[in-house]
């Protein structure tokens, strides 16, 4: 989520350097600071993705597979 240059840049590095997965930790009490009504539906309100949400979708984005620790 951090360092330099934008979110963009970063995974573009990433994929030139043919990373194969990423491990990304994710905060789950940043995620979903309140039980959800529907846990397994990622657009719930409850959720508050973030910028979590915006280096997961970038990642997919490009097909670079995730490693989601909690």
């Amino acid at each position: 989520m951090y360092g330099p240059g934008t979110l963009d840049e970063r995974v573009t590095t990433l994929q030139g350097l043919g990373v194969g997965i990423v491990r990304f930790t994710l905060r789950w009490d940043e995620v979903a600071p309140a039980k959800p009504a529907q846990q397994r539906d990622p657009g719930d309100a409850a959720y508050t993705w973030g910028p979590s949400g915006d280096v997961l979708d970038a990642l997919h984005a490009r097909g670079i597979p995730v490693l989601v620790t909690l």
